[in-house]
């Protein structure tokens, strides 16, 4: 009884360990943690703007058990103008030309001030329904409402999927 008892633990063992190895393995970050990209706009030379500020965050979360995938992009704006139309450009990655396109309109609060948010959890999209790996490593700028005039530009930063 002695020996049946050790095989049919060891069987029940093996078969375990096979259960495990052939788990789907989700996309990105194996462990599932989300992977994440962050930078600066920077004032361009002559810019009509000195103290102009923007950081420009990243983030994928892949699915996993508990979560749905999700990417969003924020860009938190400082010291424009006051209530004050702006207009975003970025690099369309569906597209063969690196000419940027306008993909959204923001007003700054009274104190000049905006917290941008684009977010895929509950049915949003990011700039022209595209990925952060796509959009990583292209283009982005701030513009006056015209989009003649460009206050701070940057970089979208790369991330996984």
């Amino acid at each position: 009884m002695r020996g049946r008892s050790r095989r049919t633990l060891a069987l029940a063992g093996a078969m375990v360990a096979v259960a495990l190895l052939s788990a789907p393995v989700l996309a990105g970050n194996p462990n599932g943690r989300p992977s994440r990209g962050a930078g600066k706009l920077a004032i361009p030379e002559g810019g009509p703007d000195d103290d102009a500020r923007a950081r420009i965050d990243c983030k994928h979360f892949p699915e996993n058990r508990s979560r749905d995938e999700r990417s969003w992009l924020r860009l938190k704006i400082r010291h424009l103008d006051a209530s004050t139309e702006y207009t975003l450009w970025a690099d369309d990655p569906a597209t063969p030309e690196t000419d940027l396109v306008q993909f959204d309109v923001f007003t700054t609060n009274e104190d000049g001030k905006e917290n941008y948010r684009q977010d895929t959890k509950h049915m949003g999209a990011l700039p022209f329904g595209a990925t952060l790996a796509d959009l990583g490593d292209n283009a982005i700028e701030i513009r006056d409402a015209a989009g003649t005039t460009t206050i701070l530009a940057g970089v979208i930063p790369a991330t996984l999927p």
